[in-house]
């Protein structure tokens, strides 16, 4: 029987163009380590520190013989301590909020399935029982895929960190995607939500009502309705730059992107004289421009307008109509009306033509004659 060398050495050339020599050897499951550096620029000078280490059986550092996942992913995701997020944010853009989300699926799903498992025992099998355990709590695919993604992470960085050899997650396939459509008002709805000779009745403020109709006529996110102060109106458009969250304030948009977003004169003389009150801070605020108003409170004044006009809780939630369906309702609307996707992306902010047909929810009402649909956008356009 042959024997075999208990460490097997190889020269790596490193990032600065230094060359190292690495070792690997075997665990107690006689499967292969990943490499350990040796601090050696000579086969010689390596092969002797390998032989100190077999001596004193340490060839493979207790820190990796013991290291639990939750050890692993001590500083997993937090903004200034994580060592992989300083590492993609020196080679591309990345948000906080992304961060955020993640240490939370993190501390929420990961950590109570994987915490005290070795990271190196680890196997594909416990990864797809892991997942089986969304549905098992009542939640989605698209929350089961989420978290999958960021496991991926970090399995992935640590075989790039060499603490464990082969990837666990990485012939993990991600679940079906649910296909859930999103409802969308239809015109007459629309109109009858924003009459203006019944704006009292219908909503709580008027701010509430102005933010809705500028998401419903520009698509704008709920993040960056929050975010529209008085610096970014111009004559005739809106510079959407940022988005607000309670947490971290102004952030970049989702895409990382600025547009242009053109509203109708009535309504930017709206905007214009909420800046002109708020000081050209917050346009939706009530504390004088200081912070935007809170993002629940906008939805629910949605909600609370949307009963008015007789569609209830029970409803909506059949419908699926939500503060993000206005995004819904113009697309449809604009592509109904023969606005070309190109232009159509450049306002309200997608990255492809696929989330471009994704948002689309043609109506036989959409094919009426043009001057109908004309007269729809004038009349909602009349607001002040």
């Amino acid at each position: 029987m042959r024997y075999r060398e208990p460490f097997t050495l190889y020269l790596r050339k490193l990032p600065s163009g230094k060359k190292i020599w690495y070792y690997q050897t075997y665990d107690k499951n006689n499967k292969r380590t990943c490499g350990f550096s040796t601090g050696t620029k000579s086969k010689t000078a390596a092969k002797s520190y390998c032989y100190d280490l077999l001596k004193r059986d340490a060839l493979i550092p207790e820190r990796l013989t013991r290291l639990s996942f939750n050890q692993y992913s001590e500083t997993w995701w937090l903004w200034d301590k994580c060592e992989y997020l300083s590492y993609v944010r020196r080679r591309k853009t990345i948000s906080e909020s992304y961060a955020s989300t993640a240490r939370n699926m993190m501390e929420k799903h990961i950590l109570p399935y994987f915490g005290k498992k070795q990271l190196k025992e680890i196997t594909s099998y416990d990864i797809e029982k892991w997942l089986d355990t969304f549905a098992a709590q009542g939640l989605s695919n698209s929350t089961a895929r989420l978290g999958l993604a960021f496991i991926k992470i970090m399995f992935k960085e640590a075989v790039r960190r060499q603490l464990i050899i082969n990837d666990p997650a990485a012939s993990i396939k991600p679940l079906k995607v649910e296909s859930v459509t999103r409802g969308v008002l239809t015109q007459e709805e629309v109109t009858i939500l924003f009459a203006e000779n019944k704006r009292k009745e219908i909503w709580t403020d008027d701010i509430y009502y102005y933010g809705n109709i500028l998401s419903a006529c520009t698509g704008m996110r709920m993040g960056e309705i929050m975010a529209v102060r008085g610096e970014i109106l111009f004559d005739d458009h809106i510079l959407v730059d940022k988005q607000y969250t309670k947490k971290f304030g102004l952030t970049d948009t989702k895409s990382h992107h600025s547009r242009k977003v053109i509203i109708p004169d009535g309504l930017m003389k709206k905007l214009k004289e909420y800046a002109a009150q708020n000081s050209d801070g917050y346009i939706f605020s009530i504390d004088g421009g200081k912070t935007p108003v809170h993002v629940d409170t906008m939805r629910r004044s949605l909600f609370r307008a949307l009963k008015e006009i007789g569609i209830n809780d029970e409803e909506r939630r059949k419908r699926n109509i939500s503060f993000h369906s206005w995004r819904h309702y113009l697309n449809t609307a604009m592509r109904s009306n023969n606005i070309a996707d190109g232009k159509l992306r450049a306002m309200i902010g997608h990255s492809s033509s696929k989330m471009t047909e994704h948002y689309t929810h043609f109506d036989t009402s959409d094919f009426k004659d043009i001057q109908k649909v004309q007269n729809n956008i004038i009349n909602f356009a009349k607001v002040g």
